[in-house]
């Protein structure tokens, strides 16, 4: 090949290398990232840091953008089968500043992000059902909750129970739906 030939081809194929890198690296504008806190060592660690337990089914879900969010919010109502009180979550339950959580009822949880959203996390989806590990979101003018530590606190249903959903390190096992029947309901 003649050398005069190469000299030009080899700075434009670096040139191309080096562009296409850096296109493939940029961060998509409909992205979420962030890190947690706190990376759960159990089940019970969870459960510890949460105001409510439930089994339940996502009925219906909007989206909104809430001041000085990059991203939507998603508003999940979960229509509540089962309210457990677990040990280390029953103390909590009898303090009047928690939201009581009844089976029946519908609650609000609230997850950043949006349908076309890259998240860290997975979104509650219409039509499913989930345990959930629910924080209390203390926002008078916005009630409702928040997941526990965001993925830590969605559980996914299975052929044989819940399965835990967090791919963040947190040391989190499937529930089996003999375990769930063995934590007294409220």
């Amino acid at each position: 090949m003649n050398t005069r030939l190469i000299r030009r081809l080899v700075p434009a194929l670096v040139g191309t290398v080096l562009a296409s890198a850096l296109i493939g690296c940029a961060p998509s504008e409909k992205s979420l990232e962030g890190a947690r806190h706190e990376i759960y060592s159990s089940n019970e660690a969870v459960i510890e840091s949460s105001n409510a337990m439930v089994t339940g089914t996502v009925v219906s879900q909007s989206e909104t953008q809430l001041d000085g969010d990059m991203a939507p919010t998603t508003f999940s109502e979960v229509k509540v089968e089962t309210s457990y009180a677990p040990k280390g979550l029953a103390a909590k339950l009898t303090d009047s500043s928690v939201t009581q959580i009844r089976t029946g009822v519908t609650v609000t949880v609230m997850q950043l992000g949006g349908k076309g959203w890259e998240t860290p996390y997975q979104l509650l989806k219409e039509g499913e059902t989930y345990l959930l590990m629910l924080s209390d979101s203390m926002l008078a003018e916005r009630p409702g909750f928040y997941t526990t530590g965001g993925p830590a606190g969605i559980f996914s249903q299975t052929d044989v129970g819940f399965a835990p959903t967090s791919t963040d390190g947190d040391a989190l096992t499937p529930y089996s739906v003999s375990q769930l029947q063995a934590i007294p309901a409220r």
